[in-house]
């Protein structure tokens, strides 16, 4: 089951939908301080939901966002062929030159602990090879051109 089809969207919903290493927070950010008047009462990830997110179970992320009495904005990172198209919610997408994301991506790789490597390793249901120490190390020595 896709985790999307679990989501019951509300009439006033905002769907952030970029790329990984776009943005996403800076945009949620925005969305936020726009909601709550520059007055946030909790974190960006409490207040902007995660679904595609598989590290936590899905019935703890669509329980926590159905609390949400506020308006509520809700983090992708699908492609939108990937993602459910609802007409009376907002979706707000951000691109980003590709050499930047590139970049952003070797950077937050490189941080990856093996405790982090091993949690993304273990996802149930995930598909292609282990990602390992080369994740980290060998992605590059840097841009050129």
């Amino acid at each position: 089951m896709l985790r999307w089809n679990c989501f019951t969207p509300r009439a006033d919903d905002i769907v952030v939908a970029t790329t990984y290493k776009a943005g996403t927070t800076w945009a949620q950010t925005i969305v936020a301080n726009l909601i709550f008047a520059g007055k946030l009462p909790g974190s960006i990830p409490d207040l902007s939901r995660w679904i595609d997110q598989r590290i936590f179970p899905l019935e703890l992320v669509l329980s926590r966002l159905d609390r949400h009495t506020h308006r509520r904005a809700v983090k992708t990172h699908l492609p939108s062929d990937g993602l459910p198209f609802h007409k009376n919610i907002k979706y707000i997408c951000v691109g980003r030159d590709p050499r930047d994301i590139f970049m952003s991506l070797r950077n937050f790789c490189r941080n990856f602990t093996p405790e982090m490597i091993g949690v993304s390793n273990a996802l149930p249901g995930r598909l292609g090879t282990n990602c390992g120490p080369v994740l980290t190390t060998s992605m590059g020595s840097g841009a050129t051109g």
